[in-house]
């Protein structure tokens, strides 16, 4: 008897466990412990927890995740869909109880003060990053140890501090477990354009205020210069996204200003900015005899 090669796909896929490759933010950083001690119920180990949003299950095999410049590969594991993975030491082993959590050999240190923290599939390409600090959690007193920080909606994966806060579990933390900060959230705020640096005379640097949606940000058509100048290339800068390198078509010259507008661009939940993307840019002269006079005294 012969059967269509249709069912003997979906055999082998349901014997192996069907996975795909998800897209950008569908597995997600969603919990951090910074800084375990003192202990307020929880193991005193650093973690970091993952969370698959996405609807299909995900292999972890070779995925790496980075904390600052330390890099550190991570071993086989099927991560089912809306379901949470534990990170921890090898010092931590046995210390949650929890069937979703990996002893990751050096696991990188994080930095109380703050740190990037950066996922990548196995094609190094980013999927999630978080640069944390303790204003994050948003009471000073609960980031002197013992409390973790928490996502509070993954469907704001890029919003950054909005979307963070202090766990409210009497442990300290949730790991492993669903998010105690666990809500719907609101993200109002837009990819505003903050400042621009002009790194030599063909190239501009400019920083926002949010993660950008990368496609869009990638296109020349969304910023305008004056003076004559046309962008002939745009980097967005990995892993946040929230930075654009400009290379121009012609130099910008000394002693002129320059006005840049960015426009159509969004942030990755597709929020427009359409206010504060316009600044004047120039290159900085060294001033000449009287450009620079006293015009002002108050003496007594």
């Amino acid at each position: 008897m012969r059967f269509p090669v249709v069912c003997s796909c979906l055999l082998l896929r349901a014997l192996a466990g069907f996975t795909q490759s998800p897209a950008i933010y569908e597995v997600v950083i969603h919990e951090i412990m910074p800084k375990p001690a003192p202990a307020k119920g929880l193991p005193p180990y650093e973690y970091i927890e993952l969370r698959n949003i996405s609807h299909a299950a995900v292999q972890l095999k070779d995925w790496r995740l980075a904390v600052n410049k330390r890099e550190v590969v991570l071993p086989d594991f099927l991560l089912q869909p809306d379901s949470l993975l534990l990170l921890c030491a090898p010092a931590a082993e046995g210390s949650y109880h929890l069937s979703n959590t990996r002893e990751i050999a050096h696991f990188p240190a994080l930095a109380d003060d703050g740190a990037l923290i950066v996922f990548y599939n196995p094609h190094h390409e980013v999927m999630h990053a978080v640069a944390y600090d303790p204003r994050w959690y948003r009471d000073p007193g609960l980031s002197k140890g013992g409390v973790s920080l928490e996502m509070i909606d993954p469907a704001f994966p890029c919003s950054g501090k909005i979307n963070w806060q202090a766990s409210s579990s009497p442990a300290g933390g949730t790991p492993g477990t669903a998010n105690a900060a666990a809500a719907v959230a609101t993200d109002n705020s837009r990819p505003d354009l903050l400042y621009a640096a002009i790194t030599d005379s063909l190239h501009v640097l400019l920083q926002f205020s949010k993660t950008l949606d990368s496609s869009l940000a990638a296109a020349p058509s969304h910023y305008r210069l004056s003076g004559g100048l046309q962008p002939m290339r745009c980097t967005v800068i990995p892993p946040l996204f929230d930075k654009v390198e400009l290379q121009l078509s012609a130099a910008i010259q000394p002693q002129q200003v320059y006005t840049l507008t960015a426009t159509g661009l969004a942030d990755c939940n597709n929020a427009a900015s359409g206010v504060k993307n316009t600044l004047t840019l120039g290159l900085p002269q060294r001033p000449g005899k009287h450009d620079v006079v006293i015009n002002e005294l108050l003496f007594y």
